[in-house]
């Protein structure tokens, strides 16, 4: 089937993102760099006319991410940021300065470049990507913040030829369908964004990056919530250590840095939670913060300091101590199609009330969480459009209760993106 045609110009920034969507269409999924590569030789090679920070990782990525550039911009160098993926705008995946690229600045690269992207055949992720390192070099970045999209090796950002410091968080069981089946797989796909010796980890199944132990003691003051935010808080700082930007500056980002979608909290009272866990360590995650670690809801929204529940254990609702100061426990799921559900499920579904299960155009098929769900809770019910499940809670809710969001970063894009 031939390419859809498309304007001359593209007028806004719906005509472009369907453009840049419709690259997948009619297309076979195939990973690796062989197309982006050519891409950008025939552009002289932009990505590798700036300094970069490349980040893989299972889990954790895209907040420290989120925290190396904000210890960058303190630090007055002039930093772009490509993450991945977006929650509301596509424009959240090219920053400068942790400012979305404007919608002018973007119609205007996808309209030059659009013929080229054509021509050397690439998918959604590769062109965003490449236009995202076109983008920093026209505005002449000192740094740019790399975030991986999948695995390593054949990922379309791993096109760096000499990064200045290339950042491996975890190794997790995530994407096994296309990573391998163990960690040891996993953590030699992800491996392979290591150039140079410029290289850090916080997995010892990464043998040629430079380990560093996650100090339980040390407590980073953060915008991010989350006890797991420490832990990228300690690999960003790692980070600025190593690129030798001076320790105020490094303090001042972390302290800075906010990332929508990680232990967000969109109010008070009653306490709603954002958290785009999608995987089964980031849901662990998510859950020992959300059980043990303490923060403070009545001072500024995202500080973390003081106390939110308790609980002996997760096998069923009954194991939630009674020192839970909240009333009615909401929480409203949905997870992608290729992810290890059954394992999430297990480690969120027990500590809540009522569960809501809903959709998104890369969901698993609701009926199919039910019935994993009623393995640990009786009360659960599908309403397939996001935004209208999240409405409905909404109106249930009292001052006293507590209604978490979470299961995939595409299922609050949804909710909170239109």
């Amino acid at each position: 089937m031939p390419q859809k045609s498309w304007p001359k110009l593209l007028k806004n920034l719906h005509q472009a993102h369907n453009f840049l969507l419709s690259l997948d269409k009619n297309r076979q999924k195939k990973y690796g760099v062989d197309n982006i590569t050519a891409f950008l030789s025939f552009f002289h090679h932009p990505q590798d006319q700036y300094k970069t920070i490349h980040v893989a990782g299972t889990s954790g990525k895209g907040s420290t991410c989120a925290m190396i550039s904000s210890i960058l911009t303190c630090a007055r160098y002039k930093t772009g940021l490509a993450v991945s993926p977006y929650l509301s705008n596509p424009l959240e995946k090219i920053q400068i300065d942790n400012k979305l690229i404007s919608e002018k600045a973007f119609l205007k690269l996808v309209n030059k470049y659009k013929d080229k992207l054509l021509e050397f055949k690439l998918t959604y992720f590769e062109a965003f990507i490449a236009l995202t390192f076109l983008f920093f070099h026209e505005q002449k970045v000192d740094y740019a913040v790399i975030e991986t999209g999948l695995g390593g090796r054949l990922d379309a950002t791993n096109v760096l030829s000499n990064p200045s410091l290339s950042i491996i968080t975890n190794i997790g069981l995530d994407h096994t369908d296309i990573l391998g089946q163990t960690k040891k797989l996993i953590a030699r796909e992800k491996s392979a964004i290591i150039k140079n010796k410029n290289a850090i980890t916080g997995s010892r199944l990464i043998k040629n990056a430079r380990f560093f132990d996650v100090k339980k003691h040390h407590k980073f003051k953060l915008k991010m919530l989350g006890e797991f935010q420490q832990e990228n808080a300690q690999m960003a700082w790692q980070a600025g250590k190593f690129l030798k930007i001076p320790e105020k500056y490094i303090k001042r980002g972390l302290e800075q840095a906010e990332f929508f979608g990680r232990f967000f909290i969109i109010k008070k009272k009653p306490l709603i939670i954002v958290d785009g866990a999608h995987n089964p360590d980031k849901m662990q995650a998510f859950v020992d913060s959300l059980l043990m670690k303490p923060f403070d809801t009545s001072r500024q929204r995202r500080d973390t300091q003081g106390f939110l529940l308790k609980s002996k254990t997760l096998s069923s609702p009954k194991g939630v101590s009674k020192s839970f100061k909240h009333g009615k426990r909401y929480l409203l799921i949905a997870i992608k199609h290729n992810k290890d559900y059954k394992n999430i499920l297990k480690k969120i579904v027990p500590l809540f009330d009522q569960i809501i299960i809903t959709n998104f155009s890369q969901g698993l098929n609701p009926k199919i969480i039910q019935k994993e769900i009623a393995k640990y809770h009786t009360k659960s019910i599908i309403i397939n459009n996001p935004q209208t499940a999240y409405k409905k809670i909404l109106k249930k809710l009292k001052k006293e209760d507590l209604f978490v969001i979470t299961g995939s970063l595409y299922m609050i894009g949804d909710v909170f993106g239109k």
